[in-house]
């Protein structure tokens, strides 16, 4: 387990990367989406878009990530997501084991 991945370190200047607010009643969804998608690709963490699981594919990977990694990853992703949403839509998403991919 001495892949990157399983160094995934929180990022607390997400703002740098995704340097807008989304927000209910405006029209940047698409592109808070896309800064959103490139920072997961850079991070190695698209797959949490998608799965709420470890997918079958990081099993051909050099690694395998263990449901612990997969978990902390998820809350690292969650964490971007809510840095980067008004208070106003994180209420309306916010709720008990939330995954990045339902959030």
């Amino acid at each position: 387990m001495s892949s990157e991945l399983t160094k995934l370190q929180p990022i607390n200047h997400i703002l740098h990367y995704v340097p807008i607010k989304l927000e209910l009643d405006n029209n940047q969804y698409k592109t808070w989406s896309e800064l959103f998608k490139i920072h997961y690709k850079a991070h190695d963490v698209l797959a949490h878009l998608t799965s709420e699981t470890i997918p079958a594919s990081t099993s051909s990977k050099a690694i395998e990530i263990t449901q612990e990694v997969w978990e902390r990853h998820d809350a690292i992703v969650l964490q971007w997501i809510y840095a980067t949403i008004s208070k106003e839509l994180l209420r309306t998403i916010m709720e008990a084991d939330l995954t990045a991919k339902k959030a």
